[in-house]
């Protein structure tokens, strides 16, 4: 009896018996199922923007203060399914006999 220790992406999967072709197949089928229920979904349209900042100088009467205004930091972008898509891998991958490290 062997256990094979595969390593990939920042985690460790281990199957008894498996190899790193076992996985890699293993890991193909469940991203292709995973993908498929989980489509790329990119929704954007949004602006970063920092907060307001204010800084203040002095203490009592002399304390001033100055607010600076929210600055743009970019546009921004991102795929909603991402998440799901990656736990539907994780979920098939235990489903087929691999155990996460």
């Amino acid at each position: 009896m062997m256990v094979v220790l595969l390593s990939g992406c920042a985690t460790d999967w281990t199957k008894q018996g498996g190899s790193v072709q076992a996985l890699e197949a293993d890991r193909t089928t469940c991203t292709a199922q995973a993908t498929a229920a989980y489509p790329v979904k990119i929704v954007g349209g949004g602006q970063k923007m920092s907060a307001p900042k204010t800084e203040c100088e002095g203490s009592g009467p002399a304390r001033t203060c100055r607010t600076m205004p929210a600055t743009y930091l970019g546009e921004y972008s991102m795929d909603v399914n991402e998440k799901q898509r990656g736990e539907a891998v994780n979920k098939c991958l235990r489903n087929n006999g691999w155990t996460k490290g």
